[in-house]
C-alpha cells in the first residue's frame, strides 16, 4: 500500500509500470528524484485508481501529459508533490482540479509555468485544500492569491510575488 522510492536512481518506468499493474492497492507512492517519465504516470492512473499519495519532486521526465492521466485515472489523490517538474503547466493542474476534488495539500514550488489559472482552477474544484506550496512559479499573482484566500480560507498558500515573499 506504501512504497518509498525517493533518490532511487535505478527505479525508473518499467519498474513503476509493473508495480502499478501488481499492485493495485497502492496508496501513497514516493519517487521524487527517481528516473521516472510520464510513462509511468500513465500506468498509475490507469491502474492505481485509489492512489492517495503520489511524490514526483524532481522527476524531469514529468510532463502535463503523465499528470493528466494521473488526475483522471487516481480521482481520490489528496497529496500531490511534482515540485521542480518543469514540464508542469496550467493545463494539467486545471484537470487535477476538475477530477480530484479531494486534494488537499499540492506543493509544486519551482514550477515555473503555474500561474494563476492553476490558483483559481484549484480554488474552485478543490475546497478540500489545507497547503498550496507555489513558491518559484513566476506566472503566480496576487490574483491567484487573492482567490485562494477568497475560496479557501482554510489553506495555507506559500508563494513568491513582487509583493511579498511568502503569502
Amino acid at each position: 500500500m506504501w512504497l518509498n522510492c525517493t533518490r532511487c536512481l535505478g527505479v525508473n518506468d518499467d519498474g513503476i509500470i509493473m508495480l502499478a499493474v501488481r499492485c493495485t492497492a497502492l496508496r501513497s507512492l514516493f519517487l521524487a528524484r527517481c528516473g521516472v517519465t510520464d510513462l509511468a504516470l500513465l500506468a498509475l492512473g490507469e491502474y492505481s485508481t485509489d492512489l492517495r499519495e503520489l511524490h514526483v519532486a524532481g522527476c524531469a521526465g514529468i510532463t502535463d501529459a503523465g499528470l493528466v492521466a494521473v488526475a483522471v485515472g487516481c480521482r481520490r489523490l489528496s497529496t500531490l508533490s511534482v515540485d521542480t517538474c518543469a514540464g508542469i503547466c496550467d493545463e494539467s493542474v486545471l484537470a487535477l482540479a476538475s477530477s480530484c476534488s479531494q486534494l488537499s495539500i499540492f506543493q509544486a514550488n519551482g514550477c515555473s509555468a503555474i500561474g494563476d489559472d492553476s490558483l483559481v482552477a484549484l480554488a474552485k474544484g478543490c475546497k478540500e485544500l489545507t497547503r498550496i506550496d507555489v513558491r518559484g512559479c513566476a506566472r503566480v499573482t496576487e490574483h491567484g492569491l487573492e482567490a485562494c484566500a477568497r475560496m479557501l480560507p482554510r489553506c495555507r498558500v506559500y508563494a513568491n510575488t513582487a509583493a511579498n515573499q511568502l503569502q
